[in-house]
């Protein structure tokens, strides 16, 4: 699921996807007034942030308000009532973190909906890669370090993510099975509250999305020991890829970001959405911003973007079951 572009190969590459829809462009006057954006997280996080640029984007392109509301609670539970609630008509849309379709279903039994069903995957907006991150000042200095210290003393070395069933928890439980060791999970209320316990060394280890850990990597009070993803990030070259030390599953985690709209939406609708938010992903001040959450576009569709979350849910799926993962 993830593909690193520049901006130009972006562009290149979107070009064709947005001519496909030019005849259903052509064939639905949409929209004609606000449109609203639920975000089922609160603000500050990387699916608010990827709304908001978004939205200021189409607002702009459209000629209509886009307004992001914030809907937090239950993992997204809340905000996904308030879009299966709403008429199906293309006027509230769901901006979706990958742990409400890939983890949350598998986790809890209170979901009072189902992704597959009652949703359709419009459009990937953004690809979040994951970091395993130490106090600077830790005497671990490499990841092979923090595994040999594990193997001796399994269970003993913590980690802090943004709390149970998050994407951080299940990448480090898929690297703690490729390594063969066990790790002490201390679960927090948010990635922000993780990063500071891994910066503060409360904890040995520290998993979060770049946009939560970058700003204490700069500060020089945590280290990066990898970072998820097949490829080293072209912002970040220097933090070597989980994938480069041999940890391929697990490498393929990610906290991304993406478009869900009711089902019964009508396709012309969908067809839009789809062609304006690559539009949006395609323009330089978005890609900007996006940058600046450690964030990699997106740009996967409907049938492509639904596969691949499909694919990583029954990871994710096989990993919860295997470390009986519950909700704090």
């Amino acid at each position: 699921m993830r593909h690193p572009l520049l901006l130009a190969t972006l562009a290149a590459a979107l070009s064709p996807f947005i001519s496909s829809f030019v005849h259903a462009q052509g064939a639905v006057t949409y929209p004609t007034k606000p449109v609203k954006i639920v975000v089922g997280w609160s603000a500050g996080g990387v699916a608010d942030v990827a709304a908001r640029v978004f939205a200021q984007r189409l607002s702009t392109l459209w000629g209509q308000q886009v307004q992001v509301e914030n809907r937090p609670g239950g993992g997204g539970i809340i905000a996904s009532g308030v879009v299966a609630r709403a008429p199906a008509d293309g006027y509230t849309l769901q901006m979706v973190a990958a742990s409400e379709i890939t983890i949350s279903p598998f986790v809890r039994d209170d979901l009072p909906y189902s992704y597959d069903k009652d949703f359709v995957p419009v459009f990937q907006t953004t690809l979040n890669p994951i970091v395993l991150a130490i106090h600077a000042n830790s005497p671990y200095k490499t990841l092979n370090d923090v595994i040999t210290a594990a193997k001796a003393a399994p269970g003993k070395i913590s980690y802090s993510t943004a709390g149970n069933g998050s994407n951080p928890h299940l990448a480090v439980e898929l690297f703690s099975d490729e390594a063969g060791i066990s790790l002490k999970h201390v679960p927090y209320k948010g990635g922000g509250p993780a990063s500071v316990a891994a910066a503060g060394g409360e904890v040995v280890l520290g998993a979060m999305a770049i946009s939560s850990a970058l700003p204490y990597v700069k500060a020089g009070t945590l280290r990066v020991l990898g970072v998820t993803g097949t490829q080293r990030l072209a912002s970040l070259p220097d933090w070597p890829t989980l994938a480069e030390q041999g940890y391929k599953n697990a490498a393929l985690a990610s906290v991304w970001t993406g478009l869900y709209v009711k089902a019964g939406t009508p396709a012309a609708i969908q067809q839009k959405l789809a062609a304006d938010f690559a539009v949006a992903l395609a323009d330089p001040s978005v890609k900007g911003q996006l940058e600046n959450l450690g964030a990699e576009p997106g740009g996967a569709t409907f049938g492509t973007f639904g596969a691949a979350v499909k694919a990583e849910a029954a990871r994710n799926e096989a990993i919860v079951r295997k470390a009986n993962i519950r909700p704090d």
